[in-house]
């Protein structure tokens, strides 16, 4: 019999999720237990006392995730409570044989632990104005007392988790006011300076300027990345190799009038340009900045501005005199093997991958951290049709993307990716919306993240007295 993978046990795990959530609280027993079984096959490695820990193997539960598996995700969604109630009590015996042998190889808190309440990790993904709508998703949860322990942004997205990163608790309104005299020319401007790190374009991003006020620590320093009080990664794409064209295409693409290009020709050159890098003969390798002690020094506003940095249309690099950033720089890329640093969305738009790989190294402390993936750029026909050739390109990316996350969500009425300073009366509104669309997955997740251990356990105690 094959093993079944973790990304098949996390689809399973959260069908049966929206099957408990279909009956009330007092019907829901079973199910906590067949979660509880999900978790325990998920167990691989855990940290005991500051050391990695590993499992030998996927735990015996093979006949369990069998029934499953027949079942199929459609059934198992629709999952009535006494086809639960006997399944539960069919494989308790499977269940608790399987429980303690993990308690063997760990120990009882490390099991508890890694099967009992999950954490968060939040991928939030580019697009620029359409990512917003994510915002309210995150809001929303926050409002419902679920805050994120990791989060992971490419482009817009990463500017949008640094905001939610800087501390534990926020309200998203003080955002909308911090940011609320932003305009296009305090953001942008036409570029002159020299290019070090990404590639060129005629626009530049200011981002410093504009944003670096709002990332300022104590003493009044920029914020480095391992200053935020929620751990964050900043996605950006790395370039092995030439690019496609010459560097002095790029900076010249939008000379003429950019601010007088039709929106039409704009796009178009976007997704031209981007299907050089994503289906070109040039290689992009995804780096995560702040996943190791050299990136986590980074600026953070150098870092979100490099993930934003779209090559021959808006541009980003590091203009001050500042060794430490040239030199952290200079090292990452010649760490990766790579010669040019671009939006990470060209790589990874929703980074649940980059989230997978943080929880692995244990950021979180558990490895029993649900990653919640939400996509503002996907492909929507009905509502952005101009830019659907583009978001296309990203298909093979988000697929993956989807199998690494337990919960996902692609947005259907984001704003317009051009819609770049909305203003404070357009970002309520697409906050308000996010909230309202996302608001059945939110009660999914809510339901994911509680511990069905106390239900498993009274559970087994009824079924041992009878």
């Amino acid at each position: 019999m094959e093993p079944v993978s973790p990304e098949q046990i996390r689809r399973l795990r959260r069908r049966i999720v929206q099957a408990s959530l279909i009956h009330p609280p007092s019907l829901r027993q079973a199910y906590s237990v067949l979660r509880f079984a999900c978790n325990l096959g998920l167990l691989s490695h855990t940290w005991i006392d500051g050391q990695r820990a590993e499992l030998p193997g996927p735990a015996p539960l093979a006949p369990f995730f069998a029934e499953l598996e027949a079942l199929g995700e459609r059934a198992l969604k629709i999952l009535e409570p006494e086809v639960a109630l006997a399944m539960a009590q069919r494989h308790l015996g499977l269940i608790h044989a399987a429980e303690r042998w993990a308690k063997r190889h760990w120990n009882a808190a490390a099991v508890n632990r890694e099967t009992g309440a999950a954490k968060l990790a939040v991928a939030l993904g580019g697009g620029g104005g359409a990512s917003y709508i994510g915002l309210g998703a995150v809001d929303l949860l926050d409002g419902m007392g679920i805050h994120p322990s990791l989060l992971a942004g490419a482009s817009m997205g990463s500017i949008l988790c640094a905001f939610r990163a800087r501390e534990l608790n926020y309200q998203v309104e003080s955002v909308i006011e911090e940011t609320s005299d932003l305009r296009a020319d305090t953001v942008m401007g036409v570029s002159t300076m020299k290019n070090h790190y990404s590639i060129p374009a005629t626009i530049r991003l200011t981002l410093q300027s504009a944003l670096g006020p709002f990332f300022r620590n104590d003493d009044g320093f920029g914020m480095k990345i391992s200053d935020m009080a929620i751990p964050l990664r900043v996605v950006v794409s790395g370039l092995v190799g030439d690019p496609p064209r010459d560097l002095d295409f790029y900076q010249h693409l939008l000379d003429r009038s950019w601010t007088g290009r039709s929106v039409r020709r704009l796009v178009f050159n976007f997704t031209r340009l981007a299907s050089e890098f994503v289906f070109g003969s040039t290689v992009l390798s995804t780096v995560a900045l702040g996943a190791d002690e050299l990136s986590s020094g980074l600026n953070v506003v150098d870092a979100i501005g490099f993930s934003s940095s779209i090559p021959g249309v808006i541009h980003y690099d590091v203009e001050r005199h500042d060794d430490d950033a040239h030199a952290r720089i200079t090292e990452i890329m010649h760490r990766h093997g790579i010669s040019r640093i671009l939006d990470g969305g060209f790589s990874e738009n929703v980074p649940a991958l980059t989230c997978r790989s943080a929880l692995a190294s244990g950021v979180t402390g558990q490895m029993h951290t649900l990653v919640l993936g939400l996509d503002g750029f996907a492909s929507n026909l009905l509502h952005q049709p101009l830019w659907v050739p583009a978001q296309q390109l990203l298909r093979g990316q988000i697929g993956r993307a989807k199998m690494a996350a337990d919960h996902w969500h692609s947005f259907r009425q984001p704003l317009s990716p051009l819609k770049l300073l909305p203003g404070q009366h357009t970002m309520r509104a697409i906050l308000q919306a996010g909230r309202e669309e996302f608001a059945t997955v939110a009660a999914e997740v809510q339901h994911a993240l509680e511990d069905p251990r106390p239900d498993y356990l009274d559970f087994k105690r009824r079924l041992t007295r009878a």
